[in-house]
């Protein structure tokens, strides 16, 4: 029985043993690389209960878990390490093998830190290489984080000393930070940086400046032995002198600089065709080698017809757009008139056989050899429609019946005049009207709201035209002597050699007119505009309103509440009544 018992003894040992010896130890560091901020840490396939760790044949003390260990203060580099593992105090496996070191954190300097516009712009200089990205700490608490040399951050005035932070980390969390305080209740003079200030036809300047608060300053312009506002000094030759400019604390600079002003509007670029067809991308005008800059303008549903692209080219691919504009823009920012638009066709139009119109469900034309056209009653005219007149058409409106227009009303140029004649309107209703080349009996043009009226070469007679809360309007060499035109909420207008019985306009944001003709001119409230060699007979300034004249000949002006008118020639200012409102002439 005892020999039974030692064989099963030693059965069960030389198992246990087998078994043991058939294991595969596995162990694996998580890093090659490690630092004081990365974990020592490694990875078994096997149990153990205890550890001891080498590095360079030094025992490492401290040890107490994979993940909880860092390894601080030792020297950058290749080093040695050999593991040790041990169950109730006997010997498993070791493994030996080695790691590489980083404790050295990035060298980061300051360049500049400085306030400008309420952001604080700060610019540092470290090797890219060196740095994997940033945090920003307001006290002690993160607030971004970059990987950028120059870090921008908005800063509120009047918030006390603000205390920032900047870590920079490496790829192995070794960090160098850097301490920045402003004192957000401290508020500096403005610095101009420009050498030349460049003034538009309104007298909008355009000069670099640094303000630790404001993004507007004040600015005038010495001008024999006075300061001006630069709306209020009239262009001459380029000049040199001293400018002087306020922050809203009231503290200021002075400068010698470069003064370049405007004296001219520029004019109509001239394109190379009106319409395009779908497939066609590509628009193209003249160039003119006294501009280096055109502004191709699109409409947009929240800010109107709005400058997409500045080129410096001839041409331009537009996209999808329907309606496009080309503007030259001066060297002092002054953009000029616009060009005729440039309508984009996106489906084939189907001639309208018909002689009354009475449904345009599709994109349609009216051709001469079919008209007249006769409309006896309301005819809408849908968004995402277009209807193409050609030259020389006639269309008749009877009994004060309306052309509703949503979608695009398009009158193409041509040898032959477009004639409306009867009675009746056509009304704006948040479409587009394009008409070139045509005559109006009797035929109003109303509406309180659209994108878009172009009028070139069209003669008025017995008609009103009354517009409210249109984007834009344009009138090219159109006569309305026997018209009276009222316009209101426009955000611009542009006129060139046109005739005017009496236009008046309210709440114009932006205005260019040149060469018009008008007996009666009356522009109210907070409407801004730029004229150039127009014949003026009575022109009436309102409340707020701003009227800039280059060589026009003004014969009576009334100025009121507040309005301001400058350019004029010194002979005409004798005939000007001025009841709070402000006068400036060529001599000043």
């Amino acid at each position: 029985m005892k020999y039974i018992y030692a064989l099963f003894l030693f059965i069960i040992s030389f198992l246990f043993v087998s078994c043991n010896k058939s294991i595969d130890y596995e162990v694996k560091l998580t890093e090659n690389v490690f630092s004081p901020n990365i974990p020592f840490e490694f990875i078994t396939n096997f149990d153990y209960d205890e550890v001891n760790i080498y590095i360079d044949n030094s025992p490492v003390n401290d040890f107490i878990s994979p993940g909880d260990f860092y390894i601080k203060n030792l020297k950058s580099g290749k080093h040695d390490v050999k593991l040790l593992f041990k169950n109730s105090g006997d010997e498993i496996t070791s493994y030996a093998t080695d790691f590489f070191y980083d404790g050295d954190a990035p060298e980061v300097s300051i360049i500049k830190n400085y306030l400008d516009k309420g952001i604080l712009k700060v610019s540092f200089d470290f090797d890219e290489d060196d740095v994997n990205f940033i945090e920003l700490y307001n006290n002690d608490t993160i607030i971004a984080t970059s990987n950028s040399k120059n870090i921008e951050f908005p800063l509120y005035k009047d918030s006390g000393i603000i205390n920032l932070s900047f870590k920079f980390y490496d790829d192995f969390m070794n960090y160098t930070q850097k301490k920045i305080s402003i004192n957000t209740d401290e508020d500096s003079a403005p610095v101009v940086n420009s050498d030349k200030i460049r003034i538009n036809i309104f007298g909008d300047a355009n000069f670099d400046f640094t303000d630790d608060w404001d993004s507007e300053l004040k600015l005038f312009i010495k001008k024999d032995g006075d300061y001006f506002f630069p709306y209020e000094i009239n262009p001459s030759s380029n000049f040199n002198t001293e400018i002087l400019v306020y922050d809203s604390n009231n503290n200021f600079s002075t400068k010698n600089v470069d003064i370049n002003m405007d004296n001219k509007i520029p004019e109509m670029v001239d394109i190379s065709s009106r319409l395009i067809s779908k497939d066609s991308g590509f628009i193209s005008w003249e160039f003119d080698p006294f501009f280096n800059e055109y502004e191709i303008e699109y409409f947009t549903k929240n800010f109107g017809w709005k400058s997409s692209i500045i080129t410096g080219s001839s041409f331009v691919e537009i996209g999808n757009s329907e309606i496009t504009f080309v503007r030259k823009v001066s060297e002092n920012g002054t953009r000029g008139f616009p060009s005729v638009p440039v309508f984009k066709f996106s489906s084939s139009f189907l001639p309208y056989a018909s002689g009354i119109l009475e449904d345009i469900s599709e994109n349609t034309l009216l051709t001469q050899i079919n008209s007249p056209f006769i409309i006896s009653s309301d005819l809408l005219l849908e968004k995402n429609r277009s209807l193409f007149v050609e030259s020389g058409t006639s269309i008749r409106f009877f009994a004060d019946s309306r052309l509703i227009i949503r979608g695009n009303l398009f009158v193409m140029p041509g040898a032959a005049k477009t004639l409306f004649f009867g009675s009746g309107s056509i009304i704006m209703d948040g479409g587009n009207l394009i008409i070139s080349k045509a005559d109006f009996n009797n035929i109003n043009i109303t509406g309180k709201v659209g994108k878009l009226i172009f009028l070139e070469d069209v003669n008025f007679e017995n008609s009103l035209l009354d517009i409210s809360n249109i984007s834009r309007f344009i009138s090219y060499n159109n006569n309305f002597s026997n018209t009276t035109v009222n316009l209101e909420n426009l955000f611009d207008f542009y006129s060139i050699d046109s005739k005017f019985e009496v236009l008046n306009i309210k709440n114009l944001f932006y205005g260019l007119i040149k060469d018009l003709t008008v007996k009666n001119f009356n522009i109210d409230f907070k409407s801004k505009i730029a004229s150039e060699n127009s014949n003026i007979e009575n022109l009436n300034l309102n409340n707020f309103s701003f009227f800039k004249s280059f060589n026009d000949k003004i014969l009576n002006a009334q100025i009121n509440n507040f309005s301001l008118i400058t350019g004029i020639e010194e002979s005409f200012s004798e005939n000007i009544s001025n009841n709070s409102g402000v006068v400036t002439n060529n001599d000043e």
